[in-house]
């Protein structure tokens, strides 16, 4: 999941290439352009090697890739050529640098790549171990790319009710709220983070006055007190709501088959099926969850 490629601006140059690009760099997919440079679309858009009938193609390629453009500040690559700064990439754990014909290893030429069925791995989705540290490193396109996210899971209470009665924290559920939150504020896009839950995760909280103080608590210790924070507890629509388990962004989404949860022993051999969702699959759900606020993109 989550696959890398450095692509210099330059190298493609038909509108058949762009087009092969924009199908293996569609939501869901899992794959991701690191640019060194932000203006990375509008380098490529500039050229003057297209033609006016190409440009159409041009101006849809670059607003739909750059919902899965990744940034990299190379302050050192500035003056240098893109074959240059992919040096910068390599270091980023970029493996797969594809440039403009002719172009010497260890870049390989894009017209090569698309040709080869091989070049481009299935990277949709997994099977990833129950612990933070997955969770963050398959959710960091989200946070990079989204100025709004949103949690999906009925089950994300913030306390759980004992066999006995009792009432207590849920202390694996705020380790991974408190993780989420300050990946958010690290990254320093997420204007806005969203809870959604389900009634039964507010145990003797009806109003869910206990959940929005401790959830404020949680991002304050967390580093994202200028995140603007938000909840909703939402009426189960049928059966299905029980599964819908989501960290959504702007324009992306992860669905979590297992939800949120952790494994606190440590078992490696329980995993969670995490998958990115198609256009066909994200569509109805930010319709429902994410349309009514949404943040600026």
């Amino acid at each position: 999941m989550n696959d890398l490629y450095g692509i210099d601006p330059d190298a493609p140059s038909s509108a058949r290439d762009l087009t092969e690009l924009l199908r293996l760099f569609r939501t869901g997919e899992g794959r991701f352009i690191v640019a060194h440079a932000p203006n990375w679309p509008s380098v490529m858009r500039a050229a003057d090697r297209w033609s006016d009938s190409q440009k159409h193609v041009v101006t849809v390629f670059a607003e739909q890739i750059s919902r899965v453009l990744i940034p990299v500040c190379a302050p050192s690559a500035r003056g240098k050529t893109w074959a240059e700064s992919a040096l910068h990439l390599r270091s980023q754990g970029v493996e797969s640098l594809f440039g403009v014909d002719g172009c010497s290893a260890p870049i390989v030429p894009l017209h090569s790549a698309l040709e080869d069925p091989y070049a481009f791995r299935d990277a949709r989705g997994g099977h990833v171990p129950r612990q933070i540290i997955d969770y963050l490193r398959v959710a960091g396109p989200i946070f990079r790319l989204s100025t709004k996210v949103v949690l999906v899971d009925p089950f994300f209470g913030l306390w759980r009710k004992r066999r006995s009665g009792d009432i207590v924290p849920d202390k694996p559920r705020r380790q991974v709220l408190a993780a989420l939150l300050k990946c958010a504020a690290d990254f320093g896009r997420v204007c806005c983070f969203k809870v959604i839950l389900s009634e039964k995760s507010l145990p003797e909280d009806p109003d869910g006055t206990s959940f929005e103080t401790e959830f404020l608590k949680i991002a304050i210790v967390a580093g994202a007190r200028d995140i603007e924070l938000s909840y909703e507890v939402f009426e189960d629509r049928d059966d299905g709501d029980q599964h819908a388990r989501y960290l959504l962004g702007n324009h992306n989404g992860l669905q979590f088959d297992h939800g949120f949860a952790i494994d606190s022993l440590g078992v490696s051999t329980m995993k969670n099926h995490v998958h990115w969702m198609s256009d066909s699959e994200l569509a109805p759900l930010l319709d429902r969850f994410m349309v009514e606020d949404a943040a600026p993109t």
